[in-house]
C-alpha cells in the first residue's frame, strides 16, 4: 500500500514482517514483526502517521511509522483480507 503522499510503500509479508520502503530509492525505511503468523493486508491511515495490518494471528494492528512501534492491537476476525482506517485516522477497520 502506498502512503497518502506516495513517498512510501508498505508491504505485508507472509513471513510476518511489515516492511516500509522509500518508493523512489527502494531503500528499506523500517520493518516490524507481527505477533504470530503472516500478514495478509496493509493500509495507511489518511494522515500517513499509521500503518494498519491484518494477519493470520486474527489481529488488527496499528503501527506508528515514525516511532517504529505498535500503537494498538485488537482482536479482529478470522483471516482479514482488507484493512483500513477512518478518514480522521482514529479508528482502524478490517474486513473478511
Amino acid at each position: 500500500a502506498f502512503s497518502p503522499d506516495g513517498k512510501f510503500l508498505a508491504c505485508a509479508g507472509q513471513d510476518g514482517f511489515l516492511r516500509v520502503f522509500c518508493f523512489d530509492s527502494a531503500e528499506l525505511q523500517g520493518s516490524m514483526k507481527s505477533y504470530f503468523g503472516g500478514l495478509l493486508c496493509v493500509c495507511w491511515s489518511p494522515d500517513g502517521r499509521y500503518v494498519v495490518t491484518g494477519g493470520e494471528d486474527d489481529l488488527v494492528t496499528v503501527w506508528s511509522f515514525s516511532d517504529s512501534r505498535v500503537i494498538a492491537r485488537g482482536r479482529g476476525h478470522n483471516l482479514p483480507h482488507s484493512s483500513g482506517s477512518s478518514p480522521n485516522s482514529q479508528k482502524p477497520a478490517s474486513s473478511i
